[in-house]
């Protein structure tokens, strides 16, 4: 660590440090030094909130206080439709980096899958802003991507297919389908994964991730697992000798 200093975590520390720097400051810790990203807040806030959902702490509360103080100074909404959403805010400034228009949507889909599981309910109007704001669920216009980065089009698809928006997930499906080169690969011809016009030996593992989301689990189940999370299997028979990669 700094100046050769030495830490050692554990989740119940990392959990402890995180609820207390949120205590301490309702718009967030820095992500970088004067800076307050809300994708990493919020991702953050996320572990906070299956922390308590696990061991049965109420640190989830300091993540729920944080996303009131968000709605409130991180975004902005005019008549139903999204009007900007911060990139950033730095406290010394006093002032938030926002992207409007178009730009706004990507952004703000950077932070929805992570606030998500907290507040369904609004975060799914957020979603349903970005969508229009951006033509991907309007069948008459085509799936315009603004930037060559895939990760957009897969938290897209991800979300549309948690809550259920068929539509949308069609379009964007055929988007990974055409331009994000699936493929087999190894040895065997027995691994799968997407090059993404990229020229490298191996897939991408955070590009492919993201677009596993969309593929596994049903429609709910992301918000399950940190409302309702399946307990009693760290109770059940543990399973050995299991060659994980292929089950995977």
């Amino acid at each position: 660590g700094y100046r050769e200093r030495e830490f050692h975590w554990s989740h119940s520390r990392i959990t402890e440090f995180l609820t207390l720097q949120m205590e301490e400051r309702p718009q967030g810790p820095h992500c970088e030094n004067t800076k307050i990203w809300p994708n990493c807040v919020s991702g953050a806030g996320l572990g906070l909130q299956l922390y308590g959902a696990l061991r049965g702490t109420d640190n989830q509360r300091i993540y729920h206080r944080w996303l009131e103080f968000a709605k409130q100074h991180y975004m902005e909404t005019k008549r139903g439709e999204l009007s900007w959403f911060a990139t950033y805010y730095d406290p010394l400034q006093e002032a938030a980096h926002v992207m409007r228009g178009r730009g706004s949507a990507l952004i703000l889909l950077e932070s929805t899958p992570y606030m998500y599981p907290a507040d369904r309910e609004f975060v799914g109007q957020l979603y349903e802003m970005a969508m229009r704001r951006l033509g991907w669920s309007d069948p008459r216009k085509p799936v315009v991507r603004l930037q060559p980065d895939p990760r957009p089009i897969g938290r897209a698809l991800f979300l549309a297919r948690e809550f259920g928006d068929q539509v949308t997930e069609g379009r964007l499906r055929e988007i990974v389908e055409q331009e994000f080169e699936p493929r087999m690969f190894g040895d065997e011809q027995d691994r799968f994964g997407y090059w993404f016009g990229l020229d490298t030996p191996w897939p991408r593992g955070q590009l492919t991730g993201v677009l596993m989301m969309s593929q596994l689990g049903e429609p709910g189940a992301w918000w399950r697992i940190f409302n309702e999370p399946n307990l009693v299997k760290h109770c059940e028979s543990t399973v050995e000798g299991v060659d994980y990669p292929s089950m995977g």
